[in-house]
């Protein structure tokens, strides 16, 4: 535990800094020195998904495990979820592969929607995880999962991470409360696959030359798999002559390749539906998704306000007597 104070005019603000179980916990009592009044503010970051199962997320996280998790955080922490900030949230999914993750993401990932993936600093031991392709207000990120977790299966992480909460916001997404409204998780699943949709990857194994193809659609498989081309094609683009590009490129894949693009999303959404298997009731053609949230939560000012001695109904907010 840590604890800091510093003085603005009349203000006095002590800062505690800690843990609670796997969460970061920072409460800040403002003090005013003139009036008297006090006041204190929580924030905490943390996984829920992580927190559920003691510090890893490679097992499935049901939308049950969530709404545990979420009441769990409530109740200790005093926490009235209608008021509690959400400020970064990360949307993904845990994907078994037939095939082996690391040389996937290394040699057949090219950009996402004309932007390169960066590869993830090196852990400990020397090893590369994944790669991130980061944009202004949130980032796609694959990472070998099965590897982070020293796992004897192919387990793929496909991830967004939010760092500016606009997007989420205007699809209603904005309050801790937000997670436990099932309709509004339901259709964050668009999120995903639109953005696995806009990976681009070249999973052609034959020699592009013995394909026989005409000259231009020869030379676009050589050229798309460098991802300086689709960089400097988007810099250059004109009209709609990008996503034209990038839609020959995708269809020549999709016919000479090993097709895994559709592959892989095939398998996020039968995870989707092992997710909520218990909720038969659901609109049935769809499919769904449950993310693992990485929260702040943050209110008024930039914090969440707590009252002393005080707990809230976890649905409607309504104060507790």
């Amino acid at each position: 535990r840590e604890i800091r104070t510093k003085k603005r005019n009349d203000i006095l603000i002590t800062t505690h800094r800690g843990k609670w179980e796997t969460f970061d916990i920072i409460i800040k009592e403002v003090l005013n020195t003139t009036s008297g009044g006090k006041l204190f503010y929580l924030t905490m970051k943390g996984s829920l998904h992580k927190n559920h199962y003691g510090g890893t997320n490679y097992q499935n996280f049901t939308w049950d495990q969530l709404q545990e998790q979420i009441n769990h955080i409530c109740i200790n922490l005093f926490i009235n979820p209608t008021e509690a900030q959400i400020s970064t949230l990360e949307v993904g999914v845990n994907i078994p592969t037939p095939f082996t993750v690391t040389p996937f993401f290394r040699g057949n990932i090219i950009s996402y929607k004309g932007n390169s993936f960066n590869r993830y600093k090196p852990d400990s031991s020397g090893v590369c995880l994944g790669i991130v392709c980061n944009l202004s207000q949130y980032a796609v990120k694959v990472y070998d999962k099965g590897l982070q977790n020293k796992l004897s299966d192919n387990l793929m992480r496909f991830e967004l991470r939010y760092l500016k909460m606009q997007s989420l916001n205007n699809r209603g997404i904005k309050y801790l409360s937000d997670l436990q409204d099932i309709v509004k998780i339901y259709k964050l699943q668009d999120l995903l696959l639109n953005a696995w949709n806009d990976v681009l990857i070249y999973d052609v194994t034959q020699d592009v030359k013995k394909l026989h193809l005409k000259p231009s659609d020869n030379d676009l498989l050589i050229k798309g798999q460098n991802p300086k081309f689709w960089e400097q094609l988007k810099e250059n683009n004109t009209g709609d002559h990008f996503k034209y590009m990038r839609g020959r490129f995708k269809n020549l894949v999709a016919k000479y390749g090993n097709n895994w693009q559709s592959t892989v999303n095939g398998l996020i959404k039968k995870e989707w539906q092992n997710l909520f298997k218990n909720y038969p009731n659901l609109p049935t053609g769809e499919t769904l998704l449950l993310p693992e949230f990485t929260i702040k939560i943050n209110g008024k000012n930039g914090e969440t306000p707590l009252t002393d001695n005080k707990r809230y109904c976890l649905y409607c907010g309504t104060e507790l007597h």
